[in-house]
This record gives structure tokens, sequence and C-alpha cells, in this order.
């Protein structure tokens, strides 16, 4: 287990294919302006750039 103290600004990006994790509970602050933003980005990382030229 790695435990991770993210705070403001940092970033978190992970690859599903060799990383198994799981979130643990979260309480969300009750004023929009403090609370967190989750965006998720699926990147395709399979693609040959030889091919695409």
């Amino acid at each position: 287990m790695l435990g991770m103290d993210l705070r403001a600004g940092d970033m978190q990006l992970l690859n599903n294919h060799v990383v198994v994790h799981v979130r643990t509970a979260y309480s969300d602050h009750p004023e929009p302006e403090r609370r967190r933003d989750l965006i998720r980005l699926w990147l395709d990382t399979d693609r040959d750039p030889a091919a695409a030229s």
C-alpha cells in the first residue's frame, strides 16, 4: 500500500494496466469553491506513432 497526501495543485496519474488501486472514503467541502475536481483523461498509448504518418 502506498498512501498519498495530495494537496491543492497536485495531480495524480495512474495507469490502470499496471497499477491496482482503490480509493478511500472522501468527504468534500460543502462550499463550492473548495470542492475538489475529478477529471478523467483516457489516453490511448497503444498506437504506433510510425503508423500515423
